[in-house]
């Protein structure tokens, strides 16, 4: 299939499916990555209107929508002399919307699982040797967990990472 007129529209289709796809992967809903990739793809700020053209939904959704992505950071409202519809623009940093993502949200996710590790592991107490075993191999998962956590951390703020630290977690043997 070919885009006759010349204005790429089935490519951005593709690329705003692709996105979508990726972004579902990651745990957020395909319609972000849909809406976010026409936008970041349109030569001017897209009303909700607009949007809602585009992606052939309805405007509610968009409207939804494009207020997730206002909280995540992703869009912005564009000033628009004379005009009375919010128009929207993408945040164009990709790696600042990505740090944002990690920062709040992935370490929010390791931060709950080494508490809930935590917990667990505690609650079992280490009096014979299977227990012992147990214990142990949670701390294997609470050690990961707080590598990865740290890795985040590191990566968010230098925009490099180092992963010698997870040469040190083996989660085969005991």
């Amino acid at each position: 299939m070919t885009d006759e007129s010349g204005s790429g529209e089935l490519a951005i289709q593709a690329v705003a499916e692709t996105i979508g796809q990726l972004v579902e992967f990651w745990g957020f809903k395909r319609i972000m990555g849909r809406l976010w990739t026409v936008v970041y793809l349109s030569p001017e700020p897209l009303s909700v209107k607009d949007l809602a053209q585009r992606l052939q939904v309805s405007v509610s959704l968009v409207s939804m929508t494009v207020n997730e992505l206002l909280q995540w950071g992703c869009l912005r409202r564009a000033l628009a002399p004379g005009s009375r519809a919010d128009l929207y623009e993408a945040e164009t940093n990709l790696w600042k919307m990505l740090s944002k993502v990690l920062k709040e949200r992935e370490t929010f996710r390791l931060e709950d699982a080494i508490e809930r590790l935590s917990t667990a592991k505690a609650s079992i107490g280490k009096t014979t040797a299977p227990k012992k075993r147990l214990v142990g191999r949670i701390e294997k998962l609470e050690r990961l967990a707080m590598v990865v956590k740290g890795l985040v951390a590191v990566l968010v703020e230098d925009g490099q990472l180092d992963v010698t630290g997870l040469r040190d977690i083996s989660l085969g043997d005991d």
